[in-house]
């Protein structure tokens, strides 16, 4: 907006001293473009598409046209995905969208937002869904189609009474056979309330079981003309039908909904008086080819079956019994010799499993265990006396170098050397300081070779003060 409104300030300016206007093509184009999106926010279009392009990211471009003009229009797929059916070249539609300019290439465009089917196409698109409606049903299967009726007495049509229609169906009823019944049940067959006019009459023939077959039919239109067979009433009438029920609505290149839910369809109401009833000499000349064609079968089959006969006698097995036992002893032979085959075999297979329990039996015999045991315990005597010697030379080991270590602070060994042990006589224990002397106290001197008393005549220490008794 800010740029649009510069864009005037610069067109006023410069229209007030008649200089021109200069722009870039940029500028001229995004002036247009915020213009052009504002007057047009939302658009209603109708039109036919061409030049239809589906991309691969699922966005939709086409053009919209008329007999004089033609705009661009593109459909992105966050939109696109709620359209039931893709548009085609050539439908007319009817769209909602803003304008939009796109500037790389200065053009614009409507972004299209919703698009519907318009006219004829708006029909199909219904006829296509009530289609797709009644198939997931099972309404138009070929398995729930009923078989019409080889000689009906009845005939009901329901058709209008003024067409050529019932004309056409009337004389080729009268023409093919005799000895029947036509019932019309007159109904509008296109315009409002048609439909509803033909299901009620489908119902009545029904509910009064008033005919064996029914044809219900028209003549050649337009969609729109035959758009009473294509309403869902009609089509389940058809459906809910006891009678079976011959379609023949419109052309052989029309197809309406009742056509598909009928019994049978005919191309045309004179197909369809002709597959009610068979022509009558149709019927005598089927019949008498029949005969003809079942006698000569009968005379060949007793022609071939007195040949067979015949060879049956001249067989060998017939002609000589005991060839039928020949064949049966030489059987006889063929399952001694499997038998003894197969007794040879079963007897080296128990031969072979019975050594191989001998040998497990063995391998599980007490002797062999007690002897596996002794060796296995003389093993054992082996590593525990392996053991216990390694176990008592480490231990006279430790003790020698015991002995060595007591032997180096044995105080004998000091005394040897000129020392003495001083002992209180009374407590016997080893004196080892000054201060635990006192005067005339007996001590007692172990030497090297023996001992000897001794009194306490003085005692000499630093910082002593001495006791007296």
């Amino acid at each position: 907006m800010s740029l649009l409104l510069s864009y005037r300030f610069f067109i006023e300016k410069n229209s007030m001293t008649n200089s021109p206007i200069v722009l870039s093509v940029s500028q001229l184009t995004q002036a247009i473009k915020l213009h052009l999106e504002r007057q047009f926010p939302l658009v209603v279009v109708q039109g036919e598409i061409s030049n239809f392009k589906k991309q691969s990211s699922n966005h939709l471009y086409f053009t919209l046209k008329d007999n004089r003009s033609q705009v661009q229009c593109a459909m992105f797929s966050s939109d696109a995905s709620s359209l039931r059916q893709l548009p085609k070249n050539g439908d007319q539609v009817q769209l909602r969208g803003e304008i939009n300019v796109y500037p790389p290439r200065g053009n614009y465009q409507i972004i299209v937002r919703s698009l519907q089917l318009a006219g004829l196409g708006q029909l199909l698109l219904q006829l296509q869904e009530r289609k797709e409606k009644f198939l997931k049903l099972g309404w138009f299967d070929a398995k729930i189609k009923k078989k019409l009726p080889t000689f009906p007495k009845t005939i009901g049509v329901i058709t209008s009474p003024t067409g050529a229609v019932i004309s056409d169906i009337l004389q080729i009823l009268r023409r093919r056979a005799h000895g029947f019944h036509v019932i019309l049940n007159p109904v509008k067959v296109q315009g409002e309330g048609a439909a509803k006019e033909i299901a009620q009459a489908i119902d009545d023939l029904n509910s009064h079981k008033l005919a064996d077959v029914i044809i219900v039919g028209r003549g050649g239109g337009s969609l729109e003309d035959l758009w009473a067979f294509n309403e869902e009433v009609v089509v389940t009438s058809i459906y809910k039908s006891k009678i079976p029920v011959i379609a023949a609505i419109g052309h052989e290149t029309d197809t309406t909904l009742a056509d598909l839910a009928a019994d049978v369809r005919a191309p045309t109401p004179s197909a369809a008086a002709e597959l009610a009833i068979s022509e009558k000499e149709t019927q005598i000349t089927f019949l008498n080819n029949c005969t003809h064609r079942l006698n000569q079968i009968m005379s060949h089959l007793i022609k071939q079956k007195k040949s067979q006969l015949q060879l049956c006698t001249r067989h060998p097995l017939i002609e000589s019994p005991l060839n039928l036992l020949r064949i049966f002893e030489q059987k006889v032979d063929e399952m001694q010799i499997l038998m003894d085959q197969s007794l040879d075999k079963s007897f080296s297979h128990a031969k072979e499993k019975l050594h191989k329990f001998s040998y497990r039996l063995q391998a599980l015999s007490p002797e062999v265990q007690i002897q596996k045991k002794i060796h296995y315990l003389n093993q054992l005597k082996q590593k525990f006396d392996y053991k216990i010697q390694n176990l008592l030379q480490n231990k006279k080991n430790v003790f020698k170098n015991l002995c060595t270590h007591l032997n180096a602070i044995d105080p004998k060994n000091v005394l040897k050397k000129g020392y003495s042990i001083l002992f209180d006589e009374k407590t016997n224990c080893a004196i080892v300081s000054s201060k635990d002397i006192s005067l005339k106290q007996k001590l007692k001197l172990i030497l090297t070779d023996g001992s000897c008393e001794a009194v306490v005549e003085s005692v000499d220490c630093n910082n002593y003060e001495k006791r007296r008794s």
